[in-house]
């Protein structure tokens, strides 16, 4: 017995950063299959129940985790611990409510965008190895200087692995709080995914632990309170104000807003500013402005109109304003539904002037033993290909 618990401290000590480094969520992807059956053949809304029993943590290995002598790389503990944590700080910054926010890059500084991760846990691994390669996080998950993350909304749902995928983004916002903006999307809005894949998941990985019908639903449905509608990276000169926006709508939910417009206009020292729609904008400009949307950073409803893509795609314009859609998510249903194959990620480009902003896909093919590379660069505003 005494050699038993021995080996449990010795564990829980090797263990005790548990999914908090690049190699830990990495160990973790390996040890379970990245496309897991489901039990029903309707893709558009797998069923994994039978998965989540059959990996579900014993009863054992949850004491020993409540006494503190285990620490598994991921549990459900770990997972409702961050979460609470992460919206409880938020909550206390005022990211509550319907609220957009802004941000007003500098030349020079890289906004790396996922669109639709929608759990896929697995691509997600990959990819965050590769930006440590290239020396944009670091083993911790702290994010390099000039660079911020953007979770474009639906980054739940329709896989076997949306905690694990939210338990990354979580360490990543509470390690780099304002360098990483997990904007909302339909499935994370008005409780949406009470009729999706994370209410089964949540009840298959952790219906022992909570008494609510859905597990931690109070806690999760607070925590995508604190997510923004949309996010506005924007550039002011001479009182005009150029906006790319950002959003996981599938259009603009929010319009021309005098409100809106003003918060936008608005000069602050803040480098991430926040709005809540319902108040009314008193820091308004003095002088008059004018705010002119250049692009737009939008979802894609698949089932209407899907037009193939290796992770990144020019969509219908948007009263008359260039569009595009960034997709992230090789998982099962995606490969199925969609023939989506990649690792996929945007990287948008401030410069002086928003006209010569950059948006450029860096995917690799998960069917192929190849590395992640550089697509052709594209001008935001314009759509024109970027000539080196």
């Amino acid at each position: 017995m005494n050699k038993i618990i021995f080996l449990l401290i010795c564990v829980s000590f090797f263990s005790l950063n548990a999914f908090n480094t690049v190699s830990n969520v990495a160990d973790y992807a390996q040890q379970f299959e990245e496309y897991p059956d489901s039990d029903n053949t309707d893709w558009a809304f797998p069923d994994f129940r039978g998965y989540f029993r059959s990996i579900s943590q014993g009863f054992f290995s949850r004491w020993f985790e409540w006494l503190g002598l285990y620490t598994p790389y991921w549990s459900v503990k770990q997972f409702s611990t961050l979460l609470e944590r992460v919206t409880e700080y938020r909550e206390s910054q005022g990211l509550t409510g319907r609220f957009v926010q802004k941000i007003e890059p500098s030349s020079g500084e890289k906004y790396i965008i996922w669109g639709d991760l929608q759990g896929a846990f697995h691509s997600f691994a990959r990819t965050i190895k590769f930006l440590k390669e290239q020396n944009i996080i670091d083993e911790t998950l702290h994010i390099a200087p000039d660079y911020t993350f953007i979770f474009n909304g639906n980054a739940i749902d329709r896989s076997a692995y949306s905690l694990e995928t939210l338990t990354i983004m979580l360490m990543l916002m509470d390690r780099n709080f304002e360098k990483v903006i997990y904007v909302r999307g339909y499935h994370e809005d008005k409780q949406q995914w009470h009729d999706e894949t994370l209410s089964d998941e949540l009840q298959g990985k952790a219906e022992t632990l909570f008494s609510e019908r859905i597990p931690f639903n109070t806690l999760v449905t607070r925590f995508f309170g604190t997510l923004p509608i949309a996010l506005y990276l924007t550039q002011t000169s001479n009182a005009q104000t150029n906006v790319i926006h950002v959003s996981g709508f599938i259009d603009d939910k929010i319009g021309q807003n005098e409100e809106v417009n003003a918060f936008l206009a608005s000069q602050t020292k803040e480098k991430v500013y926040l709005f809540k729609l319902d108040d009314i904008f008193e820091d308004k400009p003095q002088n008059e402005f004018t705010v002119n949307t250049n692009a737009f950073i939008l979802a894609e409803d698949r089932f209407k109109s899907y037009r193939k893509t290796k992770g990144l795609v020019r969509m219908d314009n948007v009263d008359d304003i260039i569009a595009w859609s960034v997709f992230s998510s090789p998982i099962s249903a995606h490969r199925i539904l969609y023939e989506f194959f990649y690792d996929a990620f945007a990287i948008v480009t401030a410069t002086n002037s928003i006209d010569s902003w950059t948006i450029q896909l860096v995917n690799r093919d998960v069917r192929e033993a190849v590395s992640f590379k550089k697509q052709e660069a594209f001008f935001i505003s314009s759509g024109e290909k970027v000539v080196f």
